[in-house]
């Protein structure tokens, strides 16, 4: 009995800290979509398989979930997720078979027959986040952060990810790759967490211009504008002017010299991508910083280009490091200052000033005099009255820094602090408050001057 009692407890032992083992490899398929149905307006087909291995499976079931997701998702999960199926392979040589399963637009659970087997999960995806955000039909976007196109499981590693790409396409990621056969094979291994993104633009809507210099390397994609065609059967893509065209690629060179004078020996891959972007009617642009690779990507509408808003973006690729979100100053050193420096290091010493004075007067007269920048907990502007918090970050929070620059010393001599402090930040891959505090105060700012631009701010 003793012995029994002892080989139990030593089952129950090794059985302590064993945990389901799960992997997956993705391959992913992106094709022409000309046939469009009601099912897929889009110009691009975008079908997917995840093979998921696990082992040591203790239940009946396994759940795996959408990390991140449209909330309409849940409501017309056949939409985002049509042609969705799971086949099962429960031995190395059985061919799959068909399983039932249940999905809700945010997690999928299915039976498990065994311990060790093999799951298939076959769909297509269409993301709401993206038809929601982007007009343009000919640019897709695959954020990951924004909404999930995979599924994941605590346990999950994720082993492979091979996207196969027509010639139709151009294709970026934020991993590192390699290329056979049009097929991009990510790597996975510098994955921190789940965060696979990519994007595609149809090739025949683009217009590709290049430039470099010592430090930069940018490629830059401009959309085309498009007319129907006589039977109204299809888009035409138009060219536009090359004049158009040639004038911001200038603002993108006289950008790249001036910040690269503003902190040098910064070296930078730069993908440029405009097109029809916009959020409930307000248009948007964003820089996605890579993942153990050089090449940073920046997503712009068009309209980026009239005001050289895309500067804003540009410096994100520079000094891509921000503080904690939960941190206090989030918005200030991640947003903010950055507005400051595209404004200052776009426009002459005179247009600045007259920008940051229309900003500071309009931040007021929409309410927000009093509203501090460390209060801000979102970033966000209603399209219909132009109010929102996005209003102190780019608008009253820029407008102060400025102000505090000139009566301090000059803003040339302001921007030489915030050269040595992003320095600094590149160094050591860290940015904080206490520091920036302590670079401007080894300038020559004062504790009272400090304390009065904090309280101000």
């Amino acid at each position: 009995m003793k012995k029994y009692l002892l080989l139990i407890l030593f089952y129950c032992i090794s059985q302590i800290g064993v945990a389901c083992n799960i992997s997956s490899s993705i391959f992913v398929n992106i094709e022409r979509n000309d046939k469009r149905s009601n099912e897929s307006l889009f110009f691009i087909r975008t079908t997917i398989e995840q093979h998921v291995q696990l082992q040591n499976i203790k239940s009946d079931s396994l759940t795996l979930v959408l990390e991140n997701f449209h909330p309409l998702g849940a409501i017309i999960p056949a939409y985002t997720f049509p042609q969705l199926q799971v086949f099962e392979k429960i031995s190395q040589n059985a061919d799959y078979q068909k399983i039932n399963f249940s999905f809700d637009g945010t997690t999928i659970i299915f039976p498990t027959s065994n311990e060790n087997f093999n799951i298939k999960i076959v769909y297509e995806n269409y993301a709401l986040s993206f038809a929601q955000h982007v007009e343009a039909f000919y640019l897709f976007d695959y954020r990951y952060d924004s909404e999930s196109w995979f599924f994941t499981h605590p346990n999950m590693q994720i082993q492979a990810v091979n996207i196969s790409v027509s010639d139709d396409f151009y294709f970026f990621s934020n991993l590192p790759e390699t290329i056979h056969n049009n097929t991009f094979q990510l790597n996975t291994e510098v994955l921190s967490d789940n965060n696979i993104s990519f994007v595609v633009l149809l090739k025949e809507y683009y217009e590709k211009m290049s430039f470099s210099n010592e430090l930069n390397k940018f490629d830059i994609y401009f959309s085309k504008e498009y007319g129907i065609s006589e039977d109204s059967t299809r888009f035409l893509p138009i060219d536009k002017s090359i004049y158009w065209m040639e004038e911001n690629l200038q603002t993108i060179k006289t950008a790249a010299i001036k910040i690269n004078k503003f902190i040098p020996d910064i070296s930078r891959n730069i993908c440029i991508i405009d097109g029809e972007l916009n959020t409930e009617g307000m248009a948007w642009g964003m820089s996605i910083s890579p993942v153990a690779k050089k090449d940073y990507l920046i997503l712009i509408d068009v309209s980026f280009w009239k005001n050289k808003t895309i500067v804003h973006e540009m410096l994100h690729c520079y000094f891509p490091f921000v503080p904690q979100k939960e941190d206090s100053a989030f918005y200030l050193l991640g947003e903010s200052m950055i507005e400051f420096l595209a404004i200052s290091l776009s426009n002459d010493t005179k247009k600045a000033e007259k920008i940051f004075k229309e900003n500071l007067k309009n931040s007021k007269r929409k309410g927000y005099g009093k509203v501090s920048i460390f209060d801000i907990t979102d970033n966000r502007m209603d399209a219909t009255t132009q109010k929102g918090s996005s209003v102190v970050i780019y608008q009253k929070t820029p407008a102060l820094i400025h102000k505090f620059a000139k009566k301090n010393g000059g803003v040339d001599k302001f921007l030489g602090s915030l050269s040595i402090f992003y320095q600094q930040v590149q160094a050591t891959e860290k940015i904080s408050f206490q520091e920036f505090e302590n670079v401007l105060k080894f300038q020559g700012i004062s504790g009272k001057q400090w304390d009065r631009f904090v309280k101000k701010l």
